[in-house]
């Protein structure tokens, strides 16, 4: 069943935007996004740009899925060498996109067409503002497999100023500007041209979040945008994300293109700092980045390792007696709702009994779990089931 949402899909008559999907060795995860867009029927609002450099091995896959799909959507497929670095492919590819906006989505993420479109009219409403984005859930199984979710709050920064911005983003683990917001394409393209060239690295993460701050406020709406699987193990994630990934946080100084990548994010930083009529002197920049770097990656590295018992501590207590006592007592109150006992043993048979009684709530506010949204008590119900529906079809091909 195809969704028809004329309301979301009238807000883009005069303006288009293009979902660039950078693609490894994954194309069953591309297979699964895309067969999801068709069922939103989105065909006439967005283009979208395959960013592929996958090995040979992978080229017939690709290939059967351009054919698959071209007839579908508009699709753009574009080949790169299978060493290329991903900041670099990014901002290749986004030198191909035509239109104002723009979301780089990753082909292991679901993502909802109807939220993507009302961020781009949110941008439209305010100028002051460089990119939206809308609410994340994480899905996955349980040890039995059933499915469950968790809430990713994403929170935004409330400073006008840009440099009371770029703290935010580098102090608040909360606080998420990423690729996968929906962005003015030439915002983009600035933030990702000083660091393109070099590995997408920890510190690389710092510096695109800074300069994220930079360009412009980041409008929240409060809809399910992304839904993102746990269906891959760190180690794998490496060998079919980003070639040459690199995840030692604490070797950032020591890196060789360290100093170069440096000095091209501070001359970026000074020119989108003056765009926005920002007067910073570059060693007051300088020093700013420099304790983002040491409060970001060393200092925290450091206070986890020296108080290693207190996260111990932690865990013990979120496992203990008493927790799960608390929970029994909370399952038992949503019994005394009798639309609940009515439906209880469909949606433990579907989801499991731990999953139901930690995410079934009395409150129907609650929004994000997959109770809730299986229930179709919140506003993103239809479109959560599309990419529900969607995970579920592709079971046996991608593991959870």
């Amino acid at each position: 069943m195809k969704i028809d949402n004329k309301k979301n899909l009238n807000i883009m008559k005069e303006q288009e935007i293009t979902i660039l999907l950078p693609t490894f060795k994954r194309p069953d995860h591309l297979e699964r996004l895309l067969e999801s867009f068709v069922v939103f029927d989105v065909v006439n609002n967005i283009s979208i740009i395959i960013l592929d450099s996958s090995p040979i091995e992978f080229e017939k896959k690709y290939n059967e899925l351009n054919l698959k799909f071209k007839s579908k959507l508009k699709i753009n497929y574009q080949k790169y060498d299978s060493e290329i670095i991903f900041t670099k492919k990014i901002l290749q590819g986004l030198k191909l996109v035509k239109t104002s906006y723009v979301i780089v989505a990753t082909d292991d993420d679901m993502y909802n067409p109807h939220t993507i479109l009302e961020c781009v009219k949110k941008l439209n409403d305010n100028k002051d503002a460089s990119n939206a984005t809308g609410d994340v859930i994480l899905i996955g199984k349980t040890s039995s497999q059933n499915y469950l979710t968790y809430f990713t709050r994403n929170n935004i920064s409330d400073e006008t100023s840009p440099i009371n911005r770029g703290w935010d983003a580098c102090l608040n683990t909360d606080y998420l500007i990423t690729l996968n917001n929906v962005w003015r394409t030439g915002e983009l393209i600035n933030i990702l041209e000083p660091i393109s060239f070099n590995p997408y690295k920890k510190y690389t993460e710092c510096m695109y979040d800074v300069l994220s701050s930079y360009t412009g406020k980041t409008i929240l709406i409060s809809k399910l945008m992304i839904v993102r699987t746990k269906n891959l193990s760190r180690e794998e994630y490496r060998l079919t994300s980003l070639p040459n990934f690199n995840t030692k946080k604490e070797t950032v100084f020591y890196d060789v293109n360290f100093q170069s990548d440096l000095k091209n994010f501070l001359n970026k930083g000074q020119e989108l700092l003056l765009k926005n009529n920002v007067n910073i002197d570059n060693n007051k920049n300088r020093d700013i980045l420099i304790r983002h770097f040491l409060l970001r990656f060393l200092g925290k590295e450091y206070f986890k390792n020296q108080n290693n018992l207190i996260y111990q501590l932690q865990s013990f207590l979120m496992n203990s007696i008493f927790l799960k006592i608390s929970k029994l007592i909370k399952f038992f109150k949503i019994l005394r709702n009798l639309t609940n006992i009515l439906i209880l043993p469909k949606l433990i048979k579907i989801y499991g009994l731990p999953t139901i009684s930690s995410q079934l709530d009395e409150n129907s506010k609650i929004n994000y779990n997959i109770v809730t949204l299986s229930k179709g008590n919140s506003s993103n119900s239809k479109d959560f089931k599309v990419i529900f529906e969607s995970l579920k079809k592709f079971e046996n091909k991608i593991d959870f």
